[in-house]
């Protein structure tokens, strides 16, 4: 039996349909790590590749025997997290994973919810679709309810907490079925192979009444995909409501996801991105951000209520002070004279359409939003930074350029014209503006790149060594970073030393083709090195055995 698929497109209109009239259906959101990528979490593939080079460098021979002993191998390893997991963070006198537990909370206390989490908050707050199941641990869909819908979340991080998760849903609620980030999270894999009951309950409960959407979620753990597949009959039968699994990009379903749809009457639809999705979900459903203004205001609101209470225990003088720079800066950046709910549509807008590569119409946008507010840097910098992806490089510098003479100390700004100098060859002012950009946040890694990357153009090969490193530095796991050092190191003629970065882009993007090049680039480099140094040094021997004959 093959899986039905649906287009992306084809969804967004049967979400906005369905959703109103006298009948609507309803929609909960299943969400696996691939939706907190771009609110920067890693996914499970990547920590199982992180852990996987980690084990390796600890011990070599120890960590291909464990591979060999669980027929682990580059096309299955992803199916492996939580072996990974137990295994990177076990020890020998018995278990360590506070050790896990404060590499994964260190991560995720890095994290900023992506719009993609605003508007799936914003979604959860104002429709019927007001429920997610989650393997994840982070509080980013709390946060983002809280923060941007202002609205309390029922979060549910424990299965003991279980019975808490109604069948009639009145509040936004959030179902962790791997617990929460601070409820000793379930990693190991024996914890993993079997849905704990009281979840079973909770989403027999829930699936009666809403559609699944499963998004971000690849599958591989046993304890949901197996409760899934053991009962494909209620998805049949309408006793659970119809699903709707969403894979990122051209991937085709593997394993248990794929016979799952094969075998129920879900729906299988590619998409470009799970902010993309929740976006245009909440787009279809007329729902927007917050305007600025309103936003602010509700702020500003909060603050001073703040203040008020501060201001009865302290010196009216003392809380007067910040209270007005507040209002002056608010004072600033509000917009005069504007329907706010059209200016955040516009600006919506424009963001998808730039996603889309749509610059035409992006830049007509937000050309409107510019000349609506002439003296918001954002708009300003945003239109830089779509005339530079057209090419008008130009056009871009002066919008720039006029974002850093509004908001001088954004390091962002500073940046992003920078990038704009370096490409129409200006290397000096590009790297002042790089300069800037890394004074004011000194651990921004993408801004030591991108200084490096113009130190690089401008042949100051040193210098731009020391600040790729401080890149790679900052983050170990960008494969561009690793590959611009490599080159760094090839051209001052360090070819070993480029030959491992290289290497290491390759391992964290193997089908990258510009990486691969730089890899065999050096390996031919450090080839043709120590034949030269061969060869001399068999010159030499040739020459010192001619020598002692000569003098015998």
């Amino acid at each position: 039996m093959s899986y039905k698929v649906l287009s992306f497109e084809g969804f967004v209109q049967e979400f906005k349909s369905v959703s109103v009239g006298p009948y609507p259906r309803k929609f909960c959101f299943v969400l696996g790590a691939g939706a907190s990528k771009t609110s920067g979490i890693k996914t499970g593939e990547e920590l199982v590749d992180i852990w996987d080079r980690e084990l390796a460098t600890r011990n070599p021979e120890s960590h291909v025997q464990w591979k060999q002993e669980h027929a682990i191998d580059d096309a299955n390893k992803y199916s492996f997290y939580s072996q990974y997991y137990e295994k990177r963070f076990e020890k020998d006198n018995g278990n360590r994973y506070r050790d896990g537990y404060n590499f994964l909370e260190t991560m995720m206390d890095r994290a900023h919810p992506s719009c993609g989490y605003v508007h799936l908050a914003l979604l959860m707050a104002k429709t019927m679709h007001n429920v997610v199941i989650t393997t994840n641990f982070d509080h980013l869909t709390e946060d983002c309810l809280v923060q941007y819908a202002q609205t309390m979340p029922m979060a549910i991080g424990h299965e003991q907490l279980a019975p808490y998760a109604a069948q009639q849903i009145t509040r936004p609620t959030v179902i962790k079925i791997h617990r929460d980030l601070l409820l000793n999270p379930i990693n190991k894999t024996e914890e993993l192979n079997r849905l704990h009951e009281n979840w079973e309950k909770v989403l027999d409960s829930i699936f009666s009444v809403y559609h699944p959407v499963f998004i971000g979620y690849a599958g591989n753990d046993n304890s949901v995909m197996d409760f899934l597949c053991t009962h494909i009959d209620r998805f049949n039968s309408d006793v659970w409501a119809c699903p709707y699994w969403l894979i990122y990009g051209p991937k085709q379903p593997e394993q248990k996801v794929k016979y799952f749809l094969e075998n129920t009457n879900g729906y299988l639809i590619h998409h470009n991105g799970f902010d993309q999705v929740l976006v245009q979900l909440s787009y279809a459903l007329n729902i927007r951000l917050p305007d600025e203004e309103t936003f602010m205001e509700k702020t500003r609101k909060q603050y001073e209520r703040l203040l008020d209470s501060v201001g009865s225990l302290m010196d009216a003088s003392v809380s007067a002070a910040p209270n007005s720079e507040i209002l002056e800066t608010i004072g600033a950046d509000a917009l005069e004279h504007a329907d706010q709910e059209d200016v955040a549509t516009l600006y919506s807008q424009f963001v998808i359409l730039f996603t889309k590569r749509m610059y035409d119409s992006a830049l007509t946008l937000i050309k409107r939003l510019a000349k609506h507010d002439p003296d918001n840097p954002r708009y300003h910098s945003n239109m830089g930074v779509t005339l530079h992806e057209m090419g008008r490089y130009e056009e871009a510098l002066a919008e720039k350029k006029k974002a850093v003479d509004l908001e001088c100390d954004n390091a962002r700004y500073h940046n992003s014209l920078c990038e704009t100098l370096r490409a129409i060859g200006a290397y000096k002012q590009a790297q002042e503006e790089a300069q800037k950009a890394v004074d004011l946040e000194r651990n921004n890694a993408k801004y030591h790149h991108d200084l490096g990357a113009t130190l690089y153009a401008m042949g100051r090969y040193a210098e731009a060594l020391t600040e790729t490193q401080k890149a790679v530095d900052l983050e170990p796991d960008n494969a561009k970073y690793h590959h611009d050092l490599g080159a760094t190191l090839y051209a001052m003629g360090r070819y070993a030393e480029a030959l491992t970065e290289t290497q290491k882009a390759v391992d964290l993007e193997p089908d990258n083709a510009g990486y691969c090049d730089g890899f065999q680039l050096a390996l031919c480099a450090v080839k043709r090195h120590k034949k030269r140094r061969n060869d001399r040094s068999k010159s030499d021997r040739t020459g010192a055995i001619a020598q002692t004959h000569k003098n015998v």
